[in-house]
């Protein structure tokens, strides 16, 4: 063949082998496998501020992600990815390779991440507050209290640390503590402290009170840190005595003492004198020191016989002079002397109390320094109701109902009263009683409510009878909407009252009931005033105001009155639990809130003794030779058996009702309670004789056993009274369940005082023990049978005669949070 031939012959055996290509069946090719996806790091490779654990995925279902953390190339026998990897603080960096593979598929391509902790770049942390050079309240005397301290957050921090401490410091970076001049003396800083929060509270004690402070704040994180802040400084005021006691007083000195601030080696003391106390004072002594951590005595020899004196403390710290302590009032011709018998809620025995019998004593001396307020109830001798109102109300939620009693027009009433709170009805406040559980699922019970009205029975026959309820809005915990309703409404009248039968003398219901009400609702329902005939309103004999009027003035509670009052109490919080547990036990005052100082101030009366203790020459029974030397009307036939609140903060309602109350009735009716079985915890017998401090707790106490004042306990007696144990029985364990119709029946015989005129509650005689007139007039008043609440500290008691004594030393006014009843004092020569 030429050669032209043999080329085209190539040319289309070559074209033949391109278009006609043959591969085996079943063979494959090499280059047609899919390969596994790489593994991907979260987060990326790195340096970070935080510890944090890194994540390795794969996007191929199904993939085996191999991988090591030492830097060589990872293989099938390297470890396998399960879960996360921790990346720590450990100043080192973590290398992570890893591959991944799955069957039938090509693996991976190996990848390569670095991950490190580095906070180099943490801010030095800008401090707040104190600012350089304040001036800080060192909080009076030193109790404890809290300095704030505050600075801005540096982004990255895990925490902080906090140092603080008397003396400047280096600039070095030691977090563990903080490096100070030799030549200036050792290190007196609290170093090292942790704060995760950019603030940090300290309680400022009699070792921190000093006159100049430094503080500074380093940031962290891990084992790494920024640079430390500032180093600044603060001064401090000369803490203010409050401890300032009369140790003996005699014809012709006074001996004061007060404790040493141990932490400062050269304080002084000043001590100031003045005949009044309002001033002005004058200094009496030069400075008073001491080389030891005792207290530090002085006594002041340049004092008339007879003269009542003030004294105040001050101190001295570095020059620095503080104020004046609050002044102590003493004389220099003893009073008084003797002690008060007063009975505990905490049962029979109680190991909390040094002797087992449910009693324990306060000298006058403590009751004067310590200025202990005391309040007394008015009872109703032979009082019977004579109209009663019977209410039955359908609704989830009491919190939300304000109900109303009264007579006349129900949008201009003649006379009214507010069943549910002692709210002022045309203001439209809602301090309301009978709140909800701290759940919000208390409704009102299916017995109805009976409500004596008898203030009201010279109205009957001339003006309409009504029933007003306003609806609040919502619930005020969750915003949840209620609807009610009105099953039934009536009004009883009573010529002879017995609340196991009654059997009214006339009676009439309203018409067009039921009726339902919607949340925000106000509605009103009348029964007509023919059905009845006015009738004079009871007349009772108030034996407790009887004793009160022979021996004391009843004065109107004047704005400086109610201003002494407050300072001495406080205020209510409302977010605050005063049922402080003590070994156990419950506790439970609360003072008023503001709303209730306002009725108070309106309503209630203030004590003055009528006759002034004459203490030059005289003896304790020099202003009335009648009053005995000692009374404890517990000994007698009408005191119940001490019994045991246990942890429910119902102590004022056992003062007020248990105590007080059964003891009025018992002696009015000749009662003899104090034969009642008891196990020292609960009596078991004569139920029906002794009063439920559950029918006044369970009213008042918001739904919550977080305890309640005086007011809220005596408007419960003034307006409905106290059912008996046997128809409300007590229970620690239970805050909320009410009265049924028999306990609400039984409850107006034993009902306090009220006032008729403008139908007002809640008025409580009171006063202040300061001097030896209130000492007298609480004699005189304990001789005549008036027993009296008291509020005191609830932890101190020291040792006297065998007996639980409070102390003028022992006694703290600082803790005022139980409520306690007085049932006699003693007079004595010597303690």
């Amino acid at each position: 063949m030429n050669n032209l031939y043999m080329k085209v012959l190539f040319l289309m055996i070559s074209l033949s082998g391109l278009f006609c290509s043959c591969t085996p069946a079943g063979s494959g090719s090499a280059s047609s496998v899919a390969t596994v996806a790489a593994p991907e790091f979260f987060p990326d490779s790195g340096v970070y501020a935080n510890d944090f654990v890194l994540e390795i995925s794969c996007a191929t279902t199904g993939a085996v992600i191999y991988y090591t953390t030492d830097g060589t190339i990872p293989d099938i026998n390297s470890s396998v990815y399960s879960s996360g990897i921790p990346v720590n603080d450990d100043g080192s960096t973590l290398t992570v390779m890893a591959y991944a593979s799955a069957e039938g598929l090509e693996k991976s391509p190996t990848v390569e991440g670095d991950f490190s902790i580095s906070i180099s770049s943490l801010e030095t942390p800008l401090l707040n507050t104190p600012e350089a050079d304040d001036y800080l309240d060192n909080g009076g005397g030193g109790n404890p209290g809290l300095w704030q301290f505050d600075w801005e957050d540096v982004p990255g921090a895990e925490g902080y640390y906090f140092d603080f401490g008397t003396l400047p410091v280096r600039d070095d970076d030691d977090k563990d503590g903080i490096g100070v001049d030799d030549s200036t003396g050792g290190n007196s800083y609290y170093n090292g402290t942790v704060c995760y929060d950019s603030e940090y509270s300290r309680s400022f004690t009699s070792t921190t009170m000093l006159e100049s402070q430094y503080w500074r704040v380093q940031a962290f994180c891990g084992n790494q840190t920024g640079a430390w802040s500032e180093v600044r400084a603060f001064t401090v005021e000369p803490p203010v005595p409050n401890n300032l006691t009369v140790f003996d007083h005699s014809d012709d000195s006074i001996t004061l003492t007060w404790s040493y601030y141990y932490s400062f080696s050269d304080a002084e003391y000043l001590l100031y004198r003045s005949e009044s106390e309002a001033g002005p004072y004058l200094l009496v002594s030069g400075s008073i020191t001491s080389a030891s951590y005792t207290d530090i005595s002085y006594t002041d020899t340049s004092v008339s016989q007879g003269q009542e004196y003030f004294y105040r403390i001050a101190a001295v710290v570095d020059g620095n002079e503080s104020d004046m302590s609050e002044p102590v009032r003493t004389s220099a011709v003893p009073g008084p002397m003797g002690y008060f018998k007063v009975a505990n809620s905490w049962g029979n025995p109680f190991s909390g109390e040094k002797v087992g019998d449910g009693f324990y004593y306060i000298t006058y001396e403590a009751m004067k320094l310590r200025r202990v307020p005391v309040y007394i109830y008015a009872d109703r001798a032979g009082y019977t109701p004579q109209y009663v109102a019977k209410v039955l109300i359908d609704h989830d939620r009491r919190n939300a109902c304000n109900i109303y009693l009264g007579v006349g027009d129900p949008e201009d009433p003649v006379a009214w009263k507010s069943v549910s709170s002692s709210e002022d009805y045309y203001n439209q406040t809602y301090t309301t009683y009978f709140y909800s559980s701290p759940n919000g699922s208390e409704s009102f019970p299916a017995s109805p409510l009976v409500i004596d009205v008898s203030e009201f029975a010279q109205y009957m026959g001339n003006e309409d009878f009504f029933l007003r309820i306003r609806d609040k809005d919502e619930d005020p915990a969750d915003g949840t909407e209620f609807s009610g309703s009105i099953i039934s409404f009536s009004l009883e009248e009573h010529s002879t009252y017995n609340y196991l039968s009654p059997e009214p003398s006339d009676q009439a219901s309203a018409a067009g009931l039921p009726m339902s009400f919607d949340d925000g609702e106000i509605v009103s329902i009348v029964i007509p005033a023919e059905e009845f005939e006015p009738v004079p309103v009871t007349s009772s004999l108030f034996s407790v105001s009887s004793a009160v009027t022979r021996h004391a003035e009843v004065q109107p509670i004047s704005q400086n009155d109610l201003q002494k009052m407050k300072d001495e109490m406080g205020t209510a919080d409302p977010d605050k639990d005063y049922n402080r547990i003590v070994n156990g036990m419950g506790t439970g005052w609360r003072p008023p809130t503001e709303e209730e100082w306002e009725y108070i101030a309106e309503t209630g009366a203030v004590l003055t003794p009528k006759t002034p203790y004459h203490s030059v020459g005289a003896s304790i029974t020099a202003v009335d030779p009648t009053i005995p030397t000692a009374v404890d009307w517990s000994e007698g036939p009408y005191f119940p058996p001490i019994g045991s609140q246990g942890s429910e903060g119902s102590c004022v309602s056992w003062s007020v009702g248990y105590y007080i109350k059964t003891f009025q009735e018992a002696y009015e009716h000749e009662r003899n309670v104090a034969s009642a079985e008891s196990n020292g915890y609960k009596p078991s017998s004569l139920l029906d004789w002794i009063y439920s401090p559950d029918f006044i707790y369970h009213q008042i106490n918001n739904g919550e056993n977080v305890g309640t004042s005086y007011f809220q306990n005596q408007q419960i007696l003034d307006k409905f009274g106290c059912a008996s144990w046997d128809t409300m029985p007590y229970s620690a364990s239970d805050h909320t369940s009410w009265p049924d119709e028999t306990a609400w029946r039984e409850a107006p015989l034993a009902r306090s005082s009220f006032l008729r005129d403008d139908a007002t509650y809640g008025t409580d005689y009171y006063f202040t023990v300061t001097s030896d007139d209130e000492i007298n007039l609480l004699r005189s008043l304990l001789a005549e049978g008036v027993l009296v609440s008291i509020t005191i500290d609830s932890t101190k008691y020291s040792k006297l005669d065998g007996n639980d004594i409070w102390d003028a030393d022992s006694y703290n006014p600082d803790s005022l949070n139980h409520a306690n009843t007085v049932v006699g004092y003693e007079d004595v020569d010597e303690y």
